[in-house]
């Protein structure tokens, strides 16, 4: 019997937490997993007239920058096991790319990195995974960094 493929969605913002939570879909899923897609999402509040623009450039370029070191220190390991990979660098919102990502995608599931924390305004954090277990029509795997 033929093992189902997965389409995993993992969001990175590059820390310690989502790297643990790439590697752990990576080798939970090992065999089974045929699509990796990262997602970073990155959005700063500007006051006034700040120049927008130069922001918004300099987040870009160094999302981009981050993203192509992760995707060099994971290359070796999905070329070995035909591992497709995908990846995102959104500047809006952290709920709305990942709900846009799910959608355009197709994902099966998110895999989601933790410090255990939980915000107490869950209604003004849509970057707090415990709040996304609540809006996201998807199964979520929230996956704690695992002291050594």
């Amino acid at each position: 019997m033929k093992k189902r493929s997965y389409k995993i969605l993992v969001p990175i913002d590059f820390s310690d937490h989502s790297r643990f939570a790439v590697q752990y879909a990576l080798e939970a899923f090992s065999g089974q997993l045929s699509h990796l897609l990262l997602l970073h999402a990155y959005k700063e509040n500007t006051l006034g007239n700040a120049p927008l623009i130069s922001l918004i450039d300099i987040l870009r370029q160094k999302s981009e920058r981050l993203m192509q070191q992760e995707i060099q220190s994971l290359l070796p390991f999905l070329e070995e096991q035909q591992i497709t990979l995908k990846t995102f660098n959104r500047f809006d919102g952290f709920l709305h790319s990942i709900t846009d990502v799910i959608d355009s995608e197709d994902v099966d599931l998110v895999v989601i990195g933790t410090n255990g924390h939980i915000h107490p305004r869950l209604d003004q954090r849509d970057d707090d995974p415990s709040f996304l277990l609540h809006k996201l029509n998807k199964p979520i795997l929230l996956v704690p960094k695992v002291a050594n």
